[in-house]
């Protein structure tokens, strides 16, 4: 149908992963997704910007002087946000290869973190959840928040 649609050519439609697509579409996360869309609380690609200390984004910088005050911009493109009155809920997803959900946590925490922080930053709002969607794991992982 999205094919038929215009959405995607026939080229991109082939190269879909169907089974990994549907099992997205019986998850909690899609789940989660919809009754946002329905509500009209989802933003979908929100791209942001904004300054921090570059010791507060790269945390575990031990070599750095105690007065080192250098801000560096922190800019990106947030796949899935969806607001609620108590806080937001920021949805990334991923196609890389990974081979279980603590290498996924480990490449991309501290990424999900920063996210969190720009929207709680422009919403004004605390963040709830911070959530990958690995589509090579088939499943939603959540990770810390700061």
């Amino acid at each position: 149908r999205i094919e038929e649609s215009g959405f995607l050519t026939h080229e991109e439609a082939k190269v879909i992963n169907m089974n990994a697509l549907y099992i997205f579409l019986k998850s909690d996360t899609a789940g989660l997704l919809g009754r946002a869309q329905k509500e009209n609380r989802l933003l979908r690609e929100q791209n942001f910007v904004f300054s921090e200390e570059l010791k507060k984004i790269f945390k575990g910088l031990k070599e750095l002087p105690e007065d080192f005050t250098v801000e560096a911009l922190v800019q990106g493109t947030i796949d899935a946000l969806i607001v609620d009155d108590d806080g937001i809920t920021v949805i990334d997803y991923k196609t890389d290869r990974v081979e279980n959900e603590e290498e996924l946590k480990e490449r991309y925490t501290r990424q999900l973190q920063l996210y969190g922080e720009a929207a709680g930053r422009a919403l004004d709002l605390p963040v709830k959840d911070l959530l990958l969607y690995s589509f090579r794991l088939e499943t939603e992982v959540k990770v810390p928040s700061l």
